[in-house]
This record gives C-alpha cells, sequence and structure tokens, in this order.
C-alpha cells in the first residue's frame, strides 16, 4: 500500500472512531478500532473495509435535542415543542424544551401528561469501504431500521433525531450533513415541520403514524448526496414509545454497495 493510500487509512479511520458521540456512552471506550475484529478487513492492497455495522446502545445519554413528546395540559390544551427555523426544539436555559400551542387537527385520544418523562435511547450506524478507490454516489433510501411501537405507548408524537452525523469521502474529507428529523406518531397526525435543505449532503427519517403494538419502519434517505467512502451517526428515539430491533441496508444504498438490501414491510 503506497503512502497516499495509508495516509487517507489513517485520516479515515480517525474520523470515524473518534466522535463526540463515543463519549456520551458510559463505560465504553471506543475511541480506538481493533483491527482485529471480523467486522473490520482489509484487501491485498491494505484498502480497509468494514462491514454495515448497526449498534443499540441503550445506555448513552442523549445530549441532543430532548425527545419530548406532544402533550395536553390540565385545562385540555394541546402542546407540541417548539422550534427554529433549522427545526430544531427551542429550549430555555435547563435544557427544558420551549412547548406552543397545538391548532392542528388530531387522532389521539390519551396524549401524554405535561410532566412526561422519555427514556432516551439511541442506535449507532457505521459503515467504511475503500476497497474501490472511489466514492459512492447515490441518493434515496440509505438505512432501514425496523420500530415496534409498545402496547402501552402514550398517544402523542415522539421525534427520531439524527446526532453526530460523519460522513467523509474518498479524500479523507469530512463531508457538510443537513439533518432532518422524523416522527412516530401514535395515534396522532403529523407535526407540520419545514424540511432543511443544505449546501451538501442532506439525511432525512420519514415520519410514519401507527398505533400501539404496530411494527412500523424508519427509513433515512439521503439526497444531494456528493459521495461518501464511509459514515458513522447515531439516532435518538423514546425507548418508551418505542423498540428498534434491528435494521439494514436500504434499496439504494444496497444495490450502490452490494449490500443485501433490507426486507421493507408494506
Amino acid at each position: 500500500m503506497n503512502r497516499f493510500y495509508k495516509q487517507v487509512t489513517a485520516v479515515l479511520l480517525a474520523s470515524f472512531m473518534t466522535l463526540p458521540a463515543f463519549a456520551c456512552t458510559k463505560g465504553k471506550d471506543n475511541s480506538k478500532i481493533d483491527l482485529t475484529n471480523s467486522a473490520v478487513s482489509t484487501d491485498k492492497e491494505g484498502m480497509v473495509h468494514i462491514d454495515l455495522t448497526l449498534t443499540p446502545d441503550p445506555e448513552v445519554n442523549v445530549t441532543t435535542t430532548p425527545a419530548v413528546t406532544t402533550f395536553v395540559d390540565e385545562n385540555g390544551d394541546i402542546f407540541v415543542n417548539k422550534t427554529d427555523i433549522n427545526g430544531t426544539t427551542v429550549t430555555e436555559s435547563g435544557g427544558a424544551p420551549v412547548t406552543e400551542a397545538y391548532t392542528g387537527t388530531t387522532l389521539a385520544t390519551s396524549y401524554a401528561e405535561k410532566d412526561y418523562t422519555p427514556k432516551n435511547k439511541s442506535y449507532q450506524a457505521m459503515w467504511l469501504d475503500m476497497s474501490k478507490k472511489a466514492d459512492f454516489v447515490f441518493d434515496g433510501e440509505f438505512l432501514i431500521f425496523d420500530a415496534k411501537i409498545s402496547e402501552d405507548a402514550k398517544d402523542g408524537v415522539y421525534p427520531i433525531d439524527v446526532f453526530h452525523p460523519d460522513f467523509a469521502n474518498y479524500d479523507a474529507k469530512t463531508l457538510p450533513v443537513t439533518t432532518n428529523i422524523g416522527y412516530v406518531c401514535v395515534n396522532a397526525n403529523a407535526p407540520n415541520v419545514k424540511k432543511n435543505i443544505g449546501d451538501g449532503l442532506t439525511i432525512s427519517c420519514n415520519t410514519v403514524t401507527a398505533k400501539p403494538g404496530d411494527t412500523v419502519q424508519l427509513v433515512f434517505v439521503l439526497d444531494n448526496n456528493p459521495g461518501f467512502v464511509g459514515f458513522n451517526f447515531m439516532f435518538s428515539y423514546d425507548g418508551n414509545a418505542m423498540t428498534v430491533s434491528g435494521g439494514g441496508a436500504g434499496k439504494d444504498f444496497s444495490s450502490r454497495a452490494n449490500l443485501t438490501a433490507h426486507e421493507v414491510k408494506n
């Protein structure tokens, strides 16, 4: 392996394995990748490949936007999180979300109470493939995860929030990423939220409606993708309302990167 490839490999590994997200994980030191791990391999030229790895992390302390459902106050008025122009929840100095009255229609019958406390959980996705010595360029379905709605889930709107997205290209440059929150709406209509569109790569989660006991799919879609050879990101969800049981590559990612496509349930 020549000097250039060694440099690219080193930079990309450093980029993906030392994310701030790991600092939020209790009792784990993920700052160094173990090259003896079965998910990590190299070809005859020393090009690194890391299998698509999807990892639940129930111990993570999510430090991004709090996941709070739509709720009803003592007067029966419905409130939702107030968002800024980027779709990010506005918070008070102590971190509590600022709320505003919800005036849209709704199917909900038992919204969470005002003092509802979410159980923040996360899922991590990681992949790296330098073997083609080129970027993977595609838009469309990226990753798909299965989520089972809890039988006792409160009616309301539950955000699916991507955080610490890290994508890099073959030139070992980190790509700017714009994210869009998705929502799981349990017996409730989807909030009217403007989609963020950045200058480069955009990753968005879909919004789905469901009832307690349903299984839904969280679909992450890429737009305006200039090409990458690896990524590492996490998304948060409310563990009180759902359980994310696993997932895999979406059809567009799988066809471009020669991965097995995750089964999509209609």
